[in-house]
């Protein structure tokens, strides 16, 4: 029999987050598209970036409630935005991050990223998967 935790988080829905505010930062034109067309059918308002210098951006005018991060992108790349955006903002100031990438969490991790602390979704994903973990993001924070 399920406990009351977790039939609430089976029963988290976007609707529950309408008009947040998601920032989706990826050099594929196609990714952004695809991932911003999907949450605001789901009721989200969206913002790109094309790589992590714009991210930075758009976090010096505002915040989001949540940011979907490609890693590997030209001139900004996502770690180097995470370094920005912890070095330079309280962490009441920073948003919550899904990180998607092509490459292995275990790859990157061998590679010297650090991780620890984001949502990792391997590409290629459903935009499905993404939209649960938005949802969760938005309700429960990187736990």
């Amino acid at each position: 029999m399920k406990n009351e935790t977790q039939a609430a988080k089976e029963k988290i829905s976007s609707s529950t987050f309408r008009g947040k505010k998601i920032l989706i930062a990826d050099d594929d034109e196609f990714m952004r598209f695809a991932i911003g067309h999907r949450l605001k059918e789901e009721g989200f308002q969206t913002v790109t970036a094309i790589d992590g210098g714009e991210a930075m951006e758009y976090l010096k005018k505002e915040k989001p409630d949540l940011v979907i991060l490609d890693l590997m992108m030209p001139y900004v790349s996502g770690p180097e935005f995470l370094h920005q955006m912890q070095s330079r903002y309280e962490p009441e100031r920073r948003a919550p991050v899904i990180i998607i990438s092509a490459i292995d969490q275990q790859e990157l991790k061998d590679g010297g990223y650090k991780l620890e602390g984001y949502h990792f979704i391997r590409k290629p994903f459903t935009l499905d998967e993404l939209v649960h973990a938005v949802n969760h993001i938005l309700a429960y924070g990187n736990n």
